[in-house]
């Protein structure tokens, strides 16, 4: 269980909301058969997050999802996942979708969507990664389609690129929306990094620039610079957004030892 408080502000650290409490279980069972694959895992899990902002009822469902898959890896790496989920969304606002018309009602909406992922050895020169999902979204239906192509050189030098495409059918309107993004990476040390993602987005009409400067300690801690640009195409031309933010951590043994 996790809970955070609804005036928390995390600046650069990596929270997707606050004022929620959030509960999450997980089980697995591991089989490694003696011909075909490597390894099979089938698993079940349960998350959810559960309201603390002010005048919204107390522990309202803003998400929720149980997840049913097992995964099949072969000796070669390759993996196949075959799942599905039962997703809940919670709307204590009406929703409006950015880029879109369309204004999703307040209300409680859950259903069942299909999940496929497969993918090649990710430590080969060459990796693929897709993705396909299909069923409720809101208060209608969505189908997902996520290529990842990643390139690398060595230990140092890394590229990528993906592409995500979405198609929405909703009673309040039907859109689509595709998001492609780039991937680039070069590691001085094992601790010494430098990244950057440039994505864009037909649906909001925007490209944004992510560029993170890493020097790690122990524990994920460390120093990080982290630089953000958003721009705007056609309609939305010129910068709508640049930050810059420097966050240091260190890890203390107060009692030594």
């Amino acid at each position: 269980m996790r809970e955070i408080g609804e005036d928390f502000n995390p600046e650069v650290g990596f929270l997707p909301r606050n004022g929620h409490r959030y509960y999450q279980v997980f089980g697995m069972w591991t089989h490694r058969p003696a011909s075909v694959f490597r390894e099979i895992r089938p698993h079940i899990s349960y998350f959810t997050y559960r309201t603390m902002r002010t005048g919204v009822d107390n522990g309202f469902n803003e998400s929720a999802r149980w997840h049913i898959d097992s995964h099949w890896q072969w000796h070669s790496g390759m993996e196949l996942h075959t799942g599905a989920n039962y997703v809940t969304e919670g709307l204590y606002e009406s929703f409006a979708i950015p880029g879109t018309e369309v204004v999703v009602p307040t209300g409680t909406y859950a259903g069942w969507e299909s999940q496929i992922v497969f993918f090649t050895d990710q430590s080969r020169p060459v990796a693929l990664n897709t993705r396909f999902n299909w069923g409720a979204f809101l208060s209608g239906s969505k189908r997902t389609t996520t290529a990842d192509l990643t390139l690398r050189r060595g230990a140092r030098t890394s590229a990528g690129i993906r592409v995500s495409y979405n198609d929405v059918m909703l009673p309040q309107g039907d859109f689509t929306a595709t998001l492609a993004g780039v991937n680039l990476g070069y590691f001085f040390t094992p601790r010494i990094y430098l990244q950057s993602l440039i994505q864009y987005s037909d649906q909001i009409d925007t490209w944004s620039a992510n560029i993170r400067f890493g020097w790690l300690n122990t524990a994920g801690t460390g120093l990080f610079i982290v630089y953000n640009e958003v721009q705007g195409i056609e309609a939305l031309t010129g910068p709508l957004g640049r930050s810059v933010y420097l966050k240091f951590t260190r890890q203390v043994n107060v009692f030594g030892g």
